[in-house]
């Protein structure tokens, strides 16, 4: 997800001065009344408290921003899974979902939209998501489970940074692929033209 700029943060304290905070302590959101975060002009800002921000978007069906501010909420992790369900649905049903993009086949497609509209696509959250990523952690795969997984990577020698490469260009080989890609192969000082 793209992070975004706080520059309408600044610009609100600049023109209005002081951001209030609510009873918790919490900083009141800075608002685009009209929905389009590149105008930061002073009359299109307003200072919210964040369970109204949250409000104005979930009327609005923008569960994508509803789900950012969950997180700030620090609302349950099964609500802020059903705002990004919801969200991914939202993209899907309005064709704008990038597993629509023109870079899929239409079978792809198609396969995408049958198992989203079925509720069988993992990555719309729910039980299946939820099987998927424990069963991940049971076989210790997943990134959740900490270093554990790594140390038996490195253990039988399958860790990425235990990977041998040899640039095809200067000859000069290596483990890892950290700085590989940046300094060789298709960057390689010595490739010819």
């Amino acid at each position: 997800m793209k992070k975004r700029s706080s520059t309408h943060r600044y610009l609100y304290k600049k023109w209005h001065g002081f951001i209030p905070t609510d009873e918790l302590g919490r900083t009141y959101d800075i608002h685009h009344k009209d929905g389009n975060h590149e105008n930061n002009s002073v009359e299109n800002l307003i200072a919210i408290p964040i369970q109204e921000h949250y409000d104005i978007h979930y009327r609005n069906q923008d569960y994508s921003a509803c789900a950012l501010i969950a997180c700030r909420m620090k609302m349950s992790t099964n609500e802020i899974s059903r705002l990004t369900s919801l969200a991914a649905q939202k993209r899907v049903a309005d064709g704008t979902h990038h597993w629509l993009t023109t870079e899929h086949s239409n079978n792809v497609k198609e396969s995408i939209k049958r198992r989203v509209n079925d509720g069988t696509y993992h990555m719309l959250g729910g039980e299946i998501q939820k099987d998927f990523q424990l069963k991940r952690s049971y076989n210790k795969t997943h990134q959740w489970n900490g270093p554990d997984h790594n140390y038996d990577k490195l253990k039988n020698g399958t860790h990425p940074s235990q990977k041998e490469w040899l640039c095809p260009h200067c000859a000069i080989t290596g483990k890892g692929s950290t700085n590989a890609k940046r300094w060789h192969f298709d960057n390689c000082k010595n490739k010819q033209g």
